[in-house]
């Protein structure tokens, strides 16, 4: 459909790059951020994701895959104890609250070895960074 999601979706991803997770956890993390990029900036400009192979000084691989939305990002503070990655005002006021929150997804990241830092980027959006073992 014209203006859909799929019109604001820019990847680049290498499908050769590989890491060490459970699928499940990843996916679930994953899907949540995607969907959280959506609800909070999917309508006000694109959401970007990208992963990159990098080496560490210890020689170890490790993959970052970053989501980048358009939306508000979160407001200062609350990147260590905000139940969620989709802030208040963008939140749908039908369901049953906030749903998958980022701390959910920080859960299934560090269950897999790995780490999630999120950052508000400027003028406005929110870059959530994820970062596993390379494969």
């Amino acid at each position: 459909q014209e203006g859909g999601i799929a019109d604001n979706l820019c990847t680049n991803v290498d499908p050769s790059i590989e890491v060490i997770a459970d699928r499940e956890y990843l996916q679930r993390a994953i899907g949540s951020v995607l969907r959280n990029a959506v609800r909070s900036g999917g309508s006000k400009g694109p959401i970007r994701i990208f992963a990159e192979r990098q080496t560490r000084d210890d020689a170890q691989s490790t993959v970052r895959l970053r989501v980048e939305d358009s939306g508000p990002g979160l407001p200062e503070g609350d990147f260590d104890t905000h139940p969620a990655a989709v802030p208040p005002e963008a939140r749908p006021s039908t369901g049953d609250g906030i749903g998958l929150g980022l701390a959910i997804v920080r859960n299934c990241i560090e269950a897999c070895g790995g780490s999630v830092v999120c950052t508000n980027l400027r003028p406005s959006g929110l870059a959530v960074d994820i970062q596993l073992r390379a494969a």
